[in-house]
């Protein structure tokens, strides 16, 4: 990457760094040009690689994003940050003679908290409750770009070819009488392998299709969320205890991330969160969302957004005298996941502490059976 053949406008214009070591960095910072220089173009005479890297800048541009730490170094108008917003259009959403330049400008580092009063005079609400989702646990760690395309928020070109196709593969439908129609409550492959338990990662996949009473003093959370058209989603949870009894229920309101694992990463958290507040000791978290539950499992080390949510999460999870997390199948989750969709009619959150509403009785004691 240092060694490009590219004309001389093109090279003055480069922002890769000397100091990157890796294709990876290098690409990020030819995509993210810093210290408010210039994209640089194509020039004269330029390179097939110089052409083929200019040509694939949009690309990179709608993957990367940066995953704030103090903020100190991370552009509030300039780069990508907040979930579900490009860039380009975040605005203030009044004139004011206030204008902050850095997100370290909106964290209060008193409680390692977002400062809402100086979020809600420079956003609308929509962009607020994104921003709130964000984490703030890595206020000691500098700013970092990361790519939204893998878990892990490391580019990849497999990755990134999958985001240059997806407008053309949208587009494209496939032949309905080639195909038999499969009910979309089931999640076949996952429930059939679950049948068999097998130890991976630390834990047990269910032996069973079914919801399973927690052991004794445990309450068990079941946790789950449903999406509108518009990309908007709600959580949705349910509390029992060894009895099978339901003590508890919440729902929660879900701003548009365009990640539905990021989403569901959001709801779990919300529902630990109403877990605390209940004063629950012992808690079991079950969750259908295997790719949450298998970041849970692992460093959480990673740049990614989810990965920062999810250290999020264990870091809640600490507060517990013991706390278990767990991926089912969708067939075990049921009541999560009709709290979850009645959720998207309901504004706000919600909280039903020591009873559930009465419209979910009926599957939580299908449950039960």
């Amino acid at each position: 990457m240092r060694n490009l053949q590219v004309s001389e406008e093109g090279a003055d214009d480069m922002v890769i760094m000397k100091e990157a070591s890796t294709v990876e960095a290098s690409v990020m910072k030819l995509a993210t040009p810093e210290g408010g220089k210039r994209e640089g173009g194509l020039g004269n005479r330029p390179s097939y690689t110089w052409r083929s890297l200019l040509a694939g800048r949009e690309v990179l541009k709608m993957g990367l994003h940066k995953s704030i730490g103090n903020g100190e170094s991370t552009s509030i108008w300039g780069y990508p940050w907040i979930p579900g917003v490009q860039a380009s259009t975040l605005t203030p959403m009044h004139d004011s003679v206030w204008r902050p330049e850095k997100v370290s400008e909106l964290l209060d580092p008193s409680i390692n908290q977002w400062d809402i009063i100086k979020l809600w005079s420079l956003f609308d609400t929509n962009i607020c409750q994104k921003n709130m989702c964000i984490p703030t646990t890595r206020m000691d760690c500098a700013d970092q770009w990361a790519w939204s395309g893998e878990v892990n928020g490391n580019f990849t070109v497999k990755s990134c070819y999958r985001l240059a196709m997806e407008e053309t593969w949208s587009q494209n439908s496939l032949t309905p009488e080639l195909f038999c129609e499969v009910p979309p409550t089931e999640r076949c492959w996952d429930e059939c392998n679950a049948v068999v338990p097998v130890k991976n990662s630390d834990r047990d996949v269910p032996a069973s299709l079914k919801w399973l009473k927690p052991s004794e003093p445990f309450i068990k959370m079941n946790v789950d969320i449903a999406m509108k058209n518009s990309g908007e989603g709600s959580a949705g949870g349910v509390f029992r205890d060894h009895e099978g009894m339901c003590v508890g229920a919440f729902s929660s309101s879900i701003p548009a991330m365009m990640d539905v694992a990021l989403m569901e990463a959001i709801g779990i958290k919300k529902g630990i969160e109403v877990a605390r507040e209940g004063r629950i000791t012992h808690l079991v978290i079950e969750s259908d969302s295997k790719l949450v539950v298998d970041m849970l499992y692992s460093s959480c080390t990673h740049m990614s957004r989810l990965s920062n949510i999810c250290r999020s999460i264990l870091e809640l999870c600490s507060q517990f005298d013991e706390c278990e997390i767990r991926w089912v199948p969708r067939s075990c989750n049921s009541s999560a996941d009709c709290m979850a969709r009645a959720a998207l009619s309901f504004p706000g959150d919600k909280v039903w502490p020591d009873s559930i509403p009465i419209w979910l009785s009926k599957t939580c004691i299908a449950d039960l059976n």
